[in-house]
């Protein structure tokens, strides 16, 4: 988890447009990712944000793991995703998850 931090840190620098609600300790203990994974996750979320014309946020983050998760054949639980799973529900036509 300490080296997944390390990367995490040094694939979001201080240069980007962060959002101050990431939160960093989780995405390195929640997630068992590769490097290369966390940096596919890093920048998915960044264009998430310029697609949404704002700053990288959690949201954007948790929803580049779920894709991440996706291309890897992995299933994304909510024991996984914990208070964010709510973030990448499938949702129905009135935009509440279904």
């Amino acid at each position: 988890a300490e080296d997944r931090e390390r990367i995490w840190q040094l694939l979001l620098p201080e240069q980007a447009p962060l959002n101050e609600d990431i939160d960093v300790p989780f995405l390195a203990g929640q997630f068992k990712l590769s490097g290369g994974s966390i940096r596919n996750v890093s920048l998915a979320a960044a264009f998430l944000a310029a697609e949404d014309g704002g700053s990288i946020s959690m949201r954007h983050l948790i929803r580049g793991v779920a894709l991440e998760y996706g291309k890897l054949g992995r299933l994304t639980l909510e024991s996984d995703f914990d208070r964010f799973h709510e973030l990448i529900r499938p949702r129905n036509g009135d935009g509440k998850p279904s």
